[in-house]
């Protein structure tokens, strides 16, 4: 069974997003950061830093975008963070 990062959206957590699981997308450690921010916050702070791949360990699924992670997950983009994340009409799909 796989599991949807509640951050960033990312689809194939292999454990629950919950205690000491860290997000490989988002960097997300769960049960420490969302202690101290909700997870729209921390998805803003990571969609400021560039919603760049988080994890050095683990490599990003072929192409994998962040945009179209975001919006899977329902998220309304406003157009700063768009433009933040390179452009909207290029659509990369990531199937799991």
């Amino acid at each position: 069974m796989k599991y949807t990062c509640t951050v960033c959206g990312f689809p194939e957590l292999a454990l629950p997003p919950e205690r000491d699981m860290i997000c490989p997308c988002c960097g997300t450690h769960f049960a420490y950061h969302d202690s101290y921010y909700s997870h729209s916050e921390l998805r803003e702070q990571w969609i400021e830093r560039g919603a760049k791949w988080h994890s050095k360990r683990t490599a990003a699924p072929p192409h994998w975008s962040a945009y179209q992670q975001l919006i899977r997950l329902g998220i309304v983009l406003t157009p700063e963070e768009e433009k933040l994340l390179g452009n909207p009409a290029t659509v990369i799909t990531y199937t799991a």
